[in-house]
């Protein structure tokens, strides 16, 4: 059995027809984003109902004392899905109704975007742990000195880390003439562009995923060594 008309959208309700006439005019000042809204009388109030047919899928957030419950909606002007609160009970709003209508197509675009969002994330989630793990210097980071009298400007690989009898903590690097330099760790800064770490990323994404290209990966990789090295 099918829907009728009237069980479709988001509906809030409103206690005279005079109200949700008025809400109407407010959402239609605003570009209907949601498609177009009608007001259906009732006994004792009436409906303002909008995103006839465009809704994909509905929801609860549940909070210490209150819940909020949204649709999400998709909007044909932006081309994007968006969570519109429709009811709560920080307030009286038991008339207020959502129905799932989108078609199969609309809701198979929803969760694939939402699958790809996922996917994303994660990628750039586990890029940007192995980049704030380059930051620290250990042995095989790219260092240059950036403080001290003897070996200000060097740049070379650590080979040795270690402590002073005193309880300092030092480097040795080797820099590209072989020559070994013994440093303070805190006179040092670890070249994240030069870091194997960096290399190996680049490899592992070199024919990109299913949602994101080699060069979109690259250019993430390029753009958070600037932010995390700064």
């Amino acid at each position: 059995m099918g829907k009728s008309k009237e069980e479709k959208m988001i509906r809030f309700w409103f206690d005279n027809t005079e109200s949700a006439n008025v809400r109407l005019k407010e959402y239609e000042n605003v570009g209907s984003h949601y498609g177009e809204g009608r007001v259906v009388p009732r006994d004792h109030g009436a409906w303002f109902q909008f995103a006839e047919g465009l809704v994909v899928a509905m929801g609860e957030n549940n909070y210490y004392d209150d819940s909020d419950f949204y649709a999400i909606v998709y909007c044909p002007q932006t081309d994007t899905f968006d969570k519109v609160i429709y009811a709560s009970t920080r307030g009286w709003t038991y008339n207020n109704g959502c129905v799932v209508d989108a078609d199969d197509d609309m809701i198979e675009e929803y969760r694939e975007r939402g699958k790809r969002t996922s996917a994303i994330h994660a990628t750039k989630s586990y890029i940007l742990k192995q980049l704030v793990r380059c930051k620290t210097p250990q042995k095989g980071s790219i260092v240059t000195v950036t403080k001290g009298r003897k070996s200000r400007g060097v740049v070379g690989e650590i080979f040795w880390t270690g402590y002073s009898t005193k309880g300092y903590h030092k480097f040795g690097i080797r820099d590209a003439n072989d020559d070994v330099h013994w440093v303070w760790a805190s006179n040092v800064s670890v070249n994240i562009r030069d870091h194997k770490t960096v290399k190996n990323l680049l490899d592992e994404y070199s024919e990109g995923t299913k949602y994101m290209t080699a060069s979109e990966i690259a250019k993430f990789i390029d753009d958070e060594i600037s932010r995390v090295q700064s």
